[in-house]
């Protein structure tokens, strides 16, 4: 399109000026959020308001963008400086004293979280260009947050703690396994990135895009290898498919009430129940790999089907 081409680009936004007394106060202030736990606080006492919804929940757009940047930098801050710990700290800080590394964003790092940032995503990446609700800022925030979400999730996995691989892995099948084009969150990035708007959105965003395809890529494969047939992902199914699908699963559910006691989903750095960690050890892969799907279903039917 020789028109787009003449489009004044989108500004970026402004960066401050980090000198170094600014950029050592900004990591004081930062370790002493996470490091207190006056984040994990903040986050579980804001999100369930946030659940309600855009034009449902008491809160305003600008305070869903403002929620997800704050979570999006304490995140980042969180999976830089894991990044640079040696193998050494880990084991003798962290693995030998079964403490997660992430335990600081452990409100973040939750099914809950997930499911809100892609459900507010998924409506404004549907939402047309020229239409007067769609917020590019709301838009670019989440992106920018479930990027670094994911690129935690594959550090968790390599460094995290037992506990901590166990949620990761769980969080990334959940995550990657629907792929239907109206829900799926790759489906749904790749029509982001299609739709791209130079116009209304900056370089930086383009990069985010970039980067989200690489560590969603990346977690595909790793997933698939793990897989003795490859990783199985859902597609829309014919409806002789569908028929006989709800056949099966009728034959083969528990008695009423097991799913939705299965449901609930735990953050990644927190302690899991008792009864349902000892549940948890004696499964076999296999079968937490099934059980997962199983409550993926569950979840997905009473969320109402949103953007996770």
């Amino acid at each position: 399109n020789k028109g787009a081409g003449r489009r004044k680009p989108a500004p970026e936004k402004p960066l401050y000026p980090m000198e170094d007394p600014l950029r050592k106060l900004l990591g004081n202030f930062a370790e002493s959020l996470l490091v207190g736990g006056g984040y994990d606080i903040l986050m579980d006492s804001i999100r369930p308001e946030l659940m309600h919804g855009i034009g449902i929940s008491r809160l305003e757009k600008e305070d869903y963008t403002r929620f997800f940047r704050l979570s999006c930098f304490c995140t980042s801050y969180m999976k830089l400086k894991m990044e640079k710990v040696g193998s050494e700290e880990l084991q003798q800080k962290y693995h030998l004293a079964n403490i997660s590394p992430f335990r600081e964003i452990s409100a973040t790092m939750g099914w809950d979280m997930f499911h809100l940032l892609l459900t507010v995503w998924q409506q404004q990446i549907e939402i047309p260009s020229r239409a007067e609700e769609k917020d590019w800022d709301l838009q670019s925030s989440s992106l920018a947050l479930l990027k670094e979400m994911m690129y935690v999730l594959d550090l968790a996995y390599r460094i995290g703690t037992k506990a901590d691989r166990k949620s990761a892995d769980k969080l990334q099948r959940k995550l990657l396994h629907d792929d239907l084009r109206q829900s799926g969150l790759f489906p749904l990035l790749c029509k982001m990135a299609k739709s791209y708007n130079a116009s209304h959105q900056p370089r930086s965003q383009a990069g985010d895009m970039v980067e989200a395809l690489y560590i969603i890529i990346h977690t595909f494969e790793r997933l698939d290898k793990t897989e003795r047939g490859g990783f199985i992902v859902r597609q829309k199914a014919s409806r002789r498919g569908q028929r006989k699908a709800a056949a099966g699963a009728a034959a083969a559910a528990g008695p009423p009430g097991e799913a939705e006691a299965e449901a609930g989903e735990g953050s990644m750095g927190r302690e899991e129940p008792k009864a349902a960690k000892a549940k948890a050890d004696d499964a076999g892969e296999g079968a937490g790999a099934a059980a997962a799907s199983e409550k993926e279903t569950s979840v997905e039917e009473e969320g109402g089907g949103g953007g996770g």
